[in-house]
């Protein structure tokens, strides 16, 4: 993969360097590689690499996009969106007791519905 730097601006009231950057290649690489490959070429750490947008320029066979160096892990969960850091990080999962709290609320109430039918009455005829 061919990387390019094509701009750079530092953003101290951010905490972060702002890049903008050009990939020669026919395909679009993952953005975990495109992650490792910034973060080797800034010597920095990949968890502070935030990629905002990756665009194929139609035609050419390269890719332009934009992203954000950050200098500590406090400065990036407060100033990126929480979709982005989602999306290289994983979504954290909610605690589980939630769901087993629930499932025995709708298990009492199945067992009401059936406590709550009426009973067929037979009537002898005579």
């Amino acid at each position: 993969m061919d990387l390019n730097i094509t701009s750079e601006k530092n953003n101290p009231l951010l905490k972060r360097l702002e890049l903008g950057f050009e990939i020669n290649q026919k395909t679009t690489p993952l953005r975990k590689e495109i992650v490792e490959a910034l973060s080797s070429l800034k010597n920095v750490k990949k968890e502070l690499v935030i990629i905002s947008h990756v665009v194929p320029v139609y035609g050419a066979g390269k890719l332009v996009g934009e992203a954000n160096i950050y200098e500590n892990g406090e400065a990036l969960k407060k100033t990126e969106k929480k979709y982005l850091i989602e999306r290289h990080f994983g979504k954290q999962e909610k605690p589980k007791e939630e769901k087993a709290e629930k499932a025995p609320e709708a298990q009492k109430t199945g067992e009401k519905k059936a406590e709550g039918k009426k009973e067929e009455k037979t009537v002898e005829k005579k």
